[in-house]
C-alpha cells in the first residue's frame, strides 16, 4: 500500500506521540512541505492539539473536536472547494 502515497510517515519511529507535532513535522519534511503549506485531517482531541501546535490548518472529523479551523460530522462532507476556502481563511487569520 506503501506504493500508492508519496510519503509514509512511521508512528513507530516517532519518539513523542501526539498531542505533540513531530509525526505532523515528519509528514511535512518528508514531502519538502512547510506546515503552513498543509491541512490536516483528524478524528482525535490529541491530534487536533498536535496539528494546531505543528502551524498547520486542522479539520476535525467529529463535533466536539472545537479546537480545529474547522468540524465536520463525518468524512463524506469532506468537499474540496470548503477544503479550499477554509484553508485561505485560517491562512489570513494567522
Amino acid at each position: 500500500m506503501e506504493k500508492a502515497f508519496d510519503f509514509v510517515a512511521d508512528a513507530a519511529k516517532i519518539k513523542r506521540s501526539k498531542p505533540a507535532p513531530e509525526i505532523f513535522q515528519v509528514a511535512c519534511a518528508g514531502l519538502g512541505l512547510l506546515p503552513d503549506e498543509v491541512i490536516a485531517i483528524e478524528d482525535a482531541e490529541a491530534g487536533i492539539k498536535a496539528i494546531n501546535s505543528a502551524n498547520m490548518v486542522s479539520i476535525g472529523i467529529g463535533a466536539t473536536l472545537t479546537d480545529a479551523d474547522m468540524t465536520l460530522r463525518h468524512t463524506g462532507l469532506l468537499d474540496f472547494k470548503l477544503v479550499e476556502i477554509l484553508y485561505s481563511k485560517a491562512r489570513k487569520g494567522r
